[in-house]
């Protein structure tokens, strides 16, 4: 045994010492390897608590690094929650997006399980191409309430929010008013703003609905009109018949939002 021990002892001191997950002193010091992972100090972060990490990284006197090291607004202040502040930092760029996918993106974290950005964004981040209609405009319509779901960000009305960007900006009509099908009131903006209307109700120029599916010859059999409408358009009326175009063009004297009247402007009647 005399012989026996010392070896033991000898092979024991030369195994490497594997770090523990936690100790009973308190926080899990000596860190896993890879313990910058968020998935390894991020979980037991939720474990010990802010404070107990802040026991070595939140002085200023030591060497170990500071959360800010790689999370550039972490602790987050009180009442970072709120859309208002997390908001406006992610699109004025006081924070790179990047730097919340770090913990708000990993798969088995708190904080992407309860507090992810699809925890109250269902739609953010948004994906490559979502500027085009076809992506945005398809989800929004898709939903029973556009306000509801896009407003936390861009406002309650969509007039900009926290984030800046309405959706005037681009449809200077939407959200449409409640009495929008009424061609009194779409009729004019119509004329006025046409390109407007393409990106939500055409398809590469052709007024086939474009990715709302709703195009204008639902109502309107021969609208928008072609170049050459002043020649075929008497043509046309006969084929679809006047009522289809008394909707927009009355006899007479018709209302403002109407671009012509049939009879004061070419067909002689009295002005």
């Amino acid at each position: 045994m005399k012989v026996i021990w010392p070896l033991l002892l000898l092979v024991s001191c030369s195994e490497p010492r594997t770090p523990e997950r936690s100790s009973p002193a308190g926080a899990p010091f000596p860190h896993l390897q890879d313990y910058r992972d968020p998935t390894l100090h991020g979980a037991d972060l939720r474990i010990w608590g802010l404070a107990k990490c802040e026991d070595c990284h939140g002085r200023s006197d030591s060497t170990a690094p500071a959360c800010s090291t790689c999370h550039e607004i972490y602790p987050h202040p009180e009442g970072w929650v709120t859309g208002s502040m997390h908001g406006e930092g992610l699109t004025s760029r006081i924070v790179d997006l990047q730097q919340c996918t770090r913990c708000h993106d990993k798969p088995g974290l708190v904080a992407t399980d309860e507090y992810g950005c699809t925890s109250c964004h269902a739609s953010f981040p948004h994906p490559e191409g979502w500027s085009h209609a076809q992506n945005h405009g398809v989800y929004a319509l898709a939903r029973p309430d556009v306000k509801a779901v896009c407003g936390s960000c861009h406002g309650e009305d969509l007039g900009g929010g926290d984030v800046g960007v309405a959706c005037n900006k681009c449809h200077s009509v939407w959200p449409h008013p409640d009495d929008w099908k009424d061609p009194t009131v779409h009729g004019v903006t119509a004329l006025d703003h046409l390109d407007d209307c393409a990106g939500c109700h055409s398809t590469e120029g052709v007024w086939d609905g474009g990715p709302t599916g709703v195009a204008c010859s639902r109502c309107h059999q021969v609208f928008p009109h072609a170049a050459d409408w002043k020649v075929k358009h008497a043509t046309q009326a006969s084929k679809v018949g006047e009522p289809i175009c008394m909707r927009c063009h009355q006899p007479g004297d018709g209302p403002a939002t109407m671009v012509a009247t049939c009879a004061p402007s070419c067909h002689g009647g009295a002005e």
